[in-house]
């Protein structure tokens, strides 16, 4: 019980444990096994918001820097 107290803290904190590997038997085991779930699960939304932020970072980096004035000539284009 205190392996998942702590596993859950550490989680809870944002520190992703490694997976749980000791053996356990009955409740024991599905805890580590819903434990191990929650980890591989957060693991994987990590690892898609690093994608991702790296994807805008390079669809930015592809289309280049707006124009500084780029509200200002919209604004003007509405008026005219």
């Amino acid at each position: 019980m205190n392996v998942a107290a702590r596993y859950v803290d550490d989680i809870s904190k944002g520190n992703i444990p490694a997976r749980i590997t000791d053996n356990y038997n009955g409740d024991f085991n599905t805890l580590k096994n819903n434990l191990n779930t929650c980890i591989d699960a957060v693991g994987a939304l990590v690892a898609d918001a690093v994608m991702l932020s790296k994807a805008a970072v390079e669809a930015n980096w592809r289309r280049g820097p707006r124009p500084a004035n780029t509200r200002a000539t919209s604004a003007r284009s509405c008026k005219a």
